[in-house]
C-alpha cells in the first residue's frame, strides 16, 4: 500500500509540474543519503511545507515531498547531488519558496 501511495504522490508533483509553474535547483552535496534526507525533512518543515510531508524510497534516490499552501516541494537525494523543485501557479511565489527551502540547507 505504501508504494502505491508514494508512485502516487510522485505522479502528482511531477503532473504539477507539466501543469503550472515549475522550479527547479541541484546541489552537490557530500554527505550520506540518510543525512540528505534528514536536512530536507528539517528545511521543508522551517520553510512549512509540513502538508502531506513524507519520504518516499525510489530506484537509488530518496525524495522528500511536502505541501504548503498549494505548492509542492521535492526534493530528491541521490548520490552526491540534492535536486529541489517546487511546483505552483505562480512563477515568483516559486521561486521565492525554492529558494527558501535552499536557504535552510
Amino acid at each position: 500500500m505504501t508504494s502505491k501511495l508514494s508512485a502516487k504522490v510522485l505522479a502528482l508533483v511531477s503532473a504539477a509540474c507539466l501543469m503550472s509553474s515549475c522550479s527547479s535547483s541541484w546541489q552537490y552535496i557530500d554527505m550520506s543519503a540518510s543525512e540528505c534526507v534528514r536536512t530536507t525533512e528539517l528545511a521543508l518543515r522551517d520553510a512549512d511545507f509540513t502538508e502531506g510531508l513524507q519520504v518516499v524510497h525510489d530506484a537509488g534516490s530518496v525524495i522528500v515531498v511536502g505541501e504548503h499552501a498549494g505548492y509542492q516541494a521535492k526534493v530528491t537525494c541521490q548520490p552526491n547531488t540534492r535536486t529541489v523543485e517546487v511546483t505552483g501557479f505562480d512563477p515568483d511565489q516559486v521561486q521565492f519558496y525554492k529558494k527558501s527551502i535552499i536557504k535552510r540547507f
